[in-house]
């Protein structure tokens, strides 16, 4: 009963981290309102989190970046 309890569990949380989904990083330009689009990643949403913060580190006092 416990294996099939935590084999179940197993691939609950597999599905759930594995599941790979198309990111792109989306800068606006604050001044002319300008929207260009960056680089593209598929991945994880555990590898969400590393894009967000290299896209994000794109931003300046002009420029807005964010993954969508």
């Amino acid at each position: 009963m416990n294996k099939i309890v935590v084999m179940i569990i197993m691939a609950t949380a597999f599905l759930f981290v594995s599941c790979e989904k198309e990111y792109l990083c989306v800068c606006k330009d604050l001044n002319s309102g300008e929207i260009t689009e960056g680089d593209k990643v598929k991945t994880t949403k555990l590898g969400k989190k590393g894009f967000e913060k290299s896209c994000k580190s794109n931003s300046t006092e002009h420029k807005n970046c964010v993954v969508q």
